[in-house]
């Protein structure tokens, strides 16, 4: 006698409902599909707090509160994040979230005590409604344009300078140096200039005309600079030089312009070394001492004083790391005259590599380092912290929230005296500030971003990924745009637009 089945238990679903799609901004003719709608809310306290991603229909972070398209919200499974997320299909790669939040003082502990249960979850809610609400009326918003214009009416286009490199087999030189021109009106990316490289290149330099130098990766023997119209006007080699030391990555103009100062390192003893250069011909003029191992990037304070982060990574002449039990990290403050060690900083671990430098603000009160961690063990790896900060005198590592494998590919200043730090290997953008100091809170999932760039004097960052390039600011919604032909963009690029 046959088997009866037994009928299979049907999990009960929650009701979902469609929020319907919109035009491709771009203009290609698809639709895209809107999940949720960003709210019309108040400018100053509305900051990034998510990103995620998502793929086929599209799914909205599972930490941040829905709004649907009449104005009505649902609280996450988590209830952590406070705002609200916008899913966009962008061209024809992939779908990206955007979670923007509405922050307040009073906001935590509404989520809290609706948590524990002293309030209820539709009472909470109209409460937060009435906060926002509230906001709304002591600050002006975005209906105000005149008060707080649109992001793309502040800048529809963004010049920025970058390397990139072509795929295999497209012939000619694979490395490229150039400018590329944002369009977020027209949603268009246009290369404006586009220049072939001895070899890859890192950092990037801006220089008093609006053009830009920008200096081979590690361990590189070239420079080349391009004028404010990317047009390539001198190319120098180290070699002219007659001395052994190749370029660590960055340069960085003097206070008065007069000079020009490249990171280097003496192929024999590895020992860091300052190149002074003439920033027409790019020749050098004199060097000093960085007082350390591997310096990579240079900033200079309110005083004019100079700020090395030396890597303290042992390496030959190759560039290659040899004997990592000998690292010496250290972040020194040096005079630009002499070369004179004037302050010396260091983390108490010596495994952790201080790369990349960035002010926080206009008042270079707070700098940011982002770390690279160079553990045995790869555990610790990835359980490094991303982030040191130098404030008041002291290095210390604000938070020891570990979500890139221990690899910070760039920084720039951020929203609320903070920064954000590229994730390149978690595909994660992060963001940390002093009012949340020991978290890192991510603001974009990209497939491998790195290259960052601060704006609108650090309310917004632009971020190059593997497939485009994506913008945010704190009171407007995100966009992204895809490369106008593949193209792995550097580690780097520079906004041209000193009014962006």
């Amino acid at each position: 006698m046959p088997r009866k089945r037994r009928p299979a238990l049907r999990r009960r679903r929650r009701p979902h409902r469609r929020t319907g799609s919109a035009p491709d901004p771009a203009g290609s003719g698809r639709r895209r599909s809107v999940f949720t709608r960003v709210a019309q809310g108040p400018a100053a306290p509305c900051s990034v707090a998510g990103v995620g991603r998502s793929r086929g229909q599209g799914r909205v972070t599972d930490d941040a509160p829905r709004v649907d398209g009449d104005g009505g919200a649902a609280m996450g499974s988590r209830d952590r994040a406070r705002g609200w997320t916008t899913v966009l299909d962008v061209g024809s790669f992939q779908y990206e979230s955007f979670a923007f939040a509405y922050d307040h003082p009073m906001s935590r502990d509404l989520l809290q005590r609706s948590r524990s249960g002293a309030i209820g979850r539709r009472p909470a809610l109209r409460q937060l409604v009435a906060l926002a609400a509230g906001a709304a009326l002591a600050q002006p918003t975005r209906a105000d344009p005149a008060a707080h214009p649109p992001a793309t009416a502040r800048a529809p286009r963004q010049r920025l300078a970058a390397a990139w490199r072509l795929p295999d087999g497209s012939g000619g030189e694979l490395d490229r140096v150039g400018v590329l021109e944002i369009d977020w009106l027209a949603a268009r990316i246009t290369v404006q200039a586009d220049h072939p490289a001895p070899g890859r290149a890192h950092g990037l330099c801006a220089m008093p005309d609006g053009g830009f130098v920008a200096l081979a990766s590690r361990p590189g023997r070239w420079l080349l600079r391009c004028d404010a119209q990317g047009r390539l006007v001198q190319r120098h080699e180290l070699a002219d030089d007659h001395r052994p030391q190749t370029l660590g990555g960055h340069a960085l103009r003097s206070a008065d312009g007069r000079h020009l100062f490249t990171c280097e390192t003496h192929p024999d003893s590895g020992q860091g070394w300052i190149g002074v250069r003439s920033p027409d011909s790019l020749r050098l003029v004199g060097e000093f001492p960085s007082h350390g191992l591997d310096p990579h990037q240079m900033v200079l304070d309110d005083a004019g004083r100079l700020w090395v982060a030396n890597g303290g990574i042992p390496r030959g002449p190759n560039g290659r790391k040899t004997d990592l039990a000998r690292m010496a990290p250290s972040l020194v403050q040096l005079s630009p005259a002499d070369g004179r060690l004037l302050a010396e900083h260091r983390l108490d671990d010596p495994r952790l590599s201080l790369r990349h430098l960035a002010w926080a603000g206009r008042d270079r009160a707070r700098l940011g380092i982002a770390l690279q961690a160079e553990h045995d063990d790869e555990r610790q790896r990835h359980a490094a912290p991303l982030l040191a900060v130098l404030e008041d005198g002291r290095l210390v590592l604000p938070a020891r929230d570990a979500q890139d494998m221990g690899y910070a590919g760039d920084i720039a200043a951020g929203p609320a005296g903070g920064f954000v730090v590229s994730g390149q290997k978690s595909g994660r953008g992060l963001w940390w500030h002093p009012g949340e100091a020991g978290r890192l809170t991510p603001v974009a999932e990209l497939g491998e971003p790195c290259a960052l760039a601060s704006w609108d004097q650090g309310r917004g960052v632009l971020l190059a990924a593997r497939r485009g390039a994506a913008r945010w600011h704190v009171s407007d919604p995100p966009r992204m745009l895809q490369w106008p032909q593949v193209m792995a963009p550097d580690n780097h690029w520079l906004l041209l637009d000193p009014l962006a």
